[in-house]
């Protein structure tokens, strides 16, 4: 699926597709975008509570809830560790 996203506020991204536009609330938000850390042009990245793979980690405490945007090997692997925490 091609898309674009962009943040809306801190923690809301709006995904527009070609046949639709939807919102995701959550805090933090992880961007995924591959095996190489790279930071999409997408407004809002550099706000608080944006994380990539290499950054999550660093945080002290799980959090209530996180979106994971990028469908590589790496951000299905975070998929599948935070679901397992209870998050996703």
């Amino acid at each position: 699926m091609n898309s674009f996203t962009k943040f809306v506020e801190n923690n809301v991204i709006a995904v527009d597709s070609e046949n639709e536009t939807i919102q995701l609330t959550a805090l933090p938000i992880f961007i995924n975008t591959g095996a190489i850390t790279s930071i999409p042009p997408i407004d809002g990245v550099q706000l608080q509570g944006v994380y990539t793979s290499k950054t999550l980690f660093n945080q002290q405490k799980l959090p209530k809830s996180l979106a994971i945007i990028g469908g590589g090997y790496i951000g299905l692997e975070y998929t599948s560790m935070y679901h397992r925490f209870g998050i996703i």
